[in-house]
């Protein structure tokens, strides 16, 4: 699954993260065609949630 966010996200590599978006199954662009992709509108680590809302 791609994950495209517009902006800078302050998540580092092996980053365990949750992301907050809009899915699309399928989005055509002229001619190519992008397969199961978000929108992401917020990405946060894990790291810097309350321990209590992790399940």
């Amino acid at each position: 699954m791609k994950v495209v966010g517009l902006g800078k996200a302050d998540v580092h590599d092996g980053d365990q993260v949750i992301v907050e978006g809009i899915f699309s199954r399928l989005r055509q662009t002229g001619r190519a065609i992008v397969y199961n992709e978000i929108k992401a509108s917020v990405i946060r680590s894990l790291d810097r949630l309350n321990p209590d809302l992790i399940g």
